[in-house]
């Protein structure tokens, strides 16, 4: 008897059972339905219903799940936020000599250059009020004339090295810039290699079957292969000669000779 909400678990054992033959009746409805043969020659939907309950059983598994594949989720989770915060209390690797002296460099470049704008905007205000005080003069004011108009030659030749030298110290601002970024750049990727490499090492410490505790000369360990004697390779350590002198063949001396054997 297929009632609804049957598994394939449970179809499968009921329909090996039998010696001889096996029948399957289904019920089209739920538990309080007639579960007698089903008539199919003039009750056709009921046959749909059949059909398409025993295709709903063979989709439908009833197999209980184990307690590790559970639990796989949560170990996992729990794993990774250990190993993130394992690498949160990491201290900071240091920085290069060579990134100190470019961020050194950029902070004199950004500080020449701020300088030199301050400058700049003196200068213009210099021009200005030259111009407007040399054009507000009288007349008969030849030699105050003659000052103002040197002291605002003097200021735009000022003006004009002022915006000289500030050109070139954007450049240098420009050119620090982009070596403490790749600095950055190359640290950032350096940081990158080292985590997924830690990350490699911890998922790969669960996979090993077994782990010897003498890890000088476990071969299965790639943490102390370093640590470990080199492999004595044929044809090269295992044939070359040996440092220590030939044997010299023996004196004979008559009345001595050793016994035969």
């Amino acid at each position: 008897l297929a009632r609804p909400g049957l598994d394939r678990e449970h179809l499968s054992v009921a329909m090996t059972r039998g010696r001889y033959e096996t029948h399957l009746h289904t019920t089209p409805g739920g538990a309080d339905v007639d579960a007698g043969p089903h008539h199919t020659s003039d009750r056709p939907a009921q046959e749909v219903d059949a059909l398409e309950q025993l295709t709903r059983a063979m989709a439908t598994t009833g197999r209980e799940r184990t307690a590790h594949s559970l639990l796989n989720h949560a170990v996992d989770h729990a794993r990774e936020a250990r190993f993130d915060a394992s690498e949160a209390a990491l201290p900071a690797p240091p920085n290069p000599v060579e990134h100190r002296y470019n961020k050194d460099r950029l902070a004199r470049a950004v500080a020449d250059r701020d300088h030199l704008r301050r400058r700049l905007d003196d200068v213009r205000a210099d021009v200005v009020r030259l111009e407007l005080e040399t054009g507000e003069l009288p007349v008969w004011a030849r030699r105050r004339r003659r000052d103002l108009t040197t002291a605002l030659a003097v200021a735009r030749r000022d003006l004009d090295s002022v915006g000289g030298y500030l050109a070139r110290a954007e450049a240098a601002v420009i050119t620090a810039c982009a070596s403490v970024d790749g600095d950055a750049a190359e640290q950032a990727a350096v940081t990158s290699a080292g985590t997924a490499e830690r990350r490699g090492r911890w998922q790969r410490r669960g996979t090993q079957p077994y782990r010897n505790p003498n890890l000088v000369t476990d071969p299965a360990d790639p943490d102390t292969a370093a640590l470990r004697e080199p492999v004595m390779a044929s044809g090269r350590d295992a044939d070359r000669a040996s440092n220590l002198p030939h044997p010299r063949p023996r004196r004979r001396v008559p009345g001595h000779e050793p016994p035969e054997r």
